[in-house]
């Protein structure tokens, strides 16, 4: 087996891989092993061996995954049967690359050791940063994830707002008129939108004056809301 397609990398000090790389591995769908892995992850003991993190897909969509640590890893992995020359190759690169870790050279004098100490407290403070800067999206993106609400674009044009991102309900519907998700001088989105799972179109009736009338209202469901925030942050930036 070729070590090299393993796919596991150093993030934080700790050698990890991802579990959408294990999916693709043992064959399975990602969503089954998130599955799998969301019942052990609730377990305080392994909590620091199934680290729960997020990816964007091919989409521009945020995503859940688990990255595994040696033990995460082997927890999911001999809890299914085969896969025996698979888990032995992870294991033994799990201990190669570990082992490369921890055989820094040992500085031989005192001028060797400030410029070691001084370079890993660089890296710290690079990696503090960056999960300063990511927790806001990966805690936005976990929210909205989890709910099963669909809503009004007035709501999302709030939802917005409280990310920071300044644009009324108006300026929404001309920026996802121009970004061709809505159609021209419409409220509707376009059907390979609605197709994909980001919006609803929810039909009612009506009473005017020349008689009942159906009216459809654009809902934006949660994967829509998510796929919407992210873009704007993009194109913001």
């Amino acid at each position: 087996m070729n070590i090299q397609t393993l796919g596991i990398e150093n993030k934080e000090g700790k050698m990890v891989v991802s579990s959408r790389t294990v999916a693709e591995k043992v064959g399975r769908e990602h969503s089954k092993v998130i599955r799998t892995l969301n019942d052990k992850a609730t377990k305080p003991e392994v909590a620091s061996s199934i680290i729960s993190s997020s990816y964007m897909d091919k989409k521009g969509e945020l995503r859940k995954e688990y990255l595994l640590t040696k033990r995460g890893f082997m927890l999911y992995m001999f809890s299914i049967n085969g896969f025996d020359e698979l888990k032995l190759a992870y294991i033994d690169k799990f201990d190669e690359m570990e082992k490369e870790l921890t055989s820094t050279t040992i500085p031989q004098t005192y001028g060797e050791a400030l410029k070691l100490a001084y370079e890993q407290q660089l890296v710290i403070e690079e990696q503090q940063q960056k999960l300063i800067e990511q927790k806001p999206l990966v805690d936005f993106a976990e929210t909205i994830a989890s709910s099963t609400d669909t809503i009004l674009i007035r709501e999302l044009a709030k939802i917005v707002n409280d990310e920071d991102i300044p644009m009324g309900q108006n300026r929404l519907y001309d920026w996802l008129r121009s970004n061709g998700i809505m159609m021209k001088g419409k409220t509707e989105p376009y059907q390979s939108y609605i197709d994909s799972g980001y919006f609803e179109i929810r039909e009612g009736v009506a009473n005017t004056p020349y008689g009942s009338k159906i009216t459809k209202t654009t809902m934006v469901t949660p994967k829509g809301q998510m796929f919407i925030i992210e873009k704007l942050r993009r194109e913001l930036k």
